[in-house]
């Protein structure tokens, strides 16, 4: 799976899913790409090394 692939799975998992690059004012944190649902965090990943993507649970 390569970025493009991930981003589209992502949006794909409802209509209140967005896409933002929230650390873009802090070094290191330009390229990292977060989706939110409800706004919450639940997946993100650097845009400039796809080796590793987190993903966080609420319950």
């Amino acid at each position: 799976m390569n970025i493009e692939d991930y981003r589209k799975y992502c949006l794909s998992l409802g209509d209140d899913i967005e896409e933002k690059l929230p650390f873009q004012k802090f070094k290191n944190g330009e390229g990292v790409l977060v989706f939110y649902v409800m706004g919450h965090m639940f997946s993100l990943f650097d845009c400039n090394d796809f080796s590793v993507i987190s993903l966080k649970s609420y319950y």
